[in-house]
């Protein structure tokens, strides 16, 4: 049987990782500035469907908190899968607690077409890697 491990970016920022042992969607957020720790998130393989949801039904909340915290308020909510839900300074959903333009992690989803990538990119996840797993680890 063959070692090794399959890595691939994704669009949305994660990366996809692939062994014997399994696969998983790996991130690494920076804090906001340097007096913060980043933070590592790991999104094993069953829970990625369950991710999937959890992204469209905090999108969702997202857009029903717009239309009640008043504009230019600050407002951070924990939603499904302990996804962060942010109004303000922080917008968006996101799977870490911050996020910023150089932080190599998800990209925060603030509209449809960023919501549609990270699921695109989830949905593309399960299917490469049995490909992968089939095709490196079962010979």
């Amino acid at each position: 049987m063959n070692s090794g491990e399959y890595r691939e970016n994704l669009r949305h920022g994660g990366t996809l990782v692939i062994n014997q042992r399994g696969w998983s969607i790996k991130y690494y957020f920076a804090g906001p500035d340097l007096r913060y720790d980043g933070e590592f998130i790991t999104i094993s393989s069953s829970n990625v469907p369950t991710f999937i949801i959890a992204f469209k039904n905090n999108y969702k909340k997202l857009q029903e908190l717009k239309k009640t915290i008043p504009i230019g308020g600050n407002f951070d909510i924990i939603g499904e899968c302990g996804m962060h839900i942010g109004l303000g300074s922080f917008y968006g959903v996101t799977i870490a607690k911050w996020y910023n333009h150089l932080s190599n992690g998800n990209i925060p989803v603030k509209n449809e077409s960023d919501l549609t990538i990270v699921i695109t990119d989830y949905e593309y996840c399960i299917k490469k890697a049995e490909e992968i797993k089939n095709l490196l680890f079962n010979n």
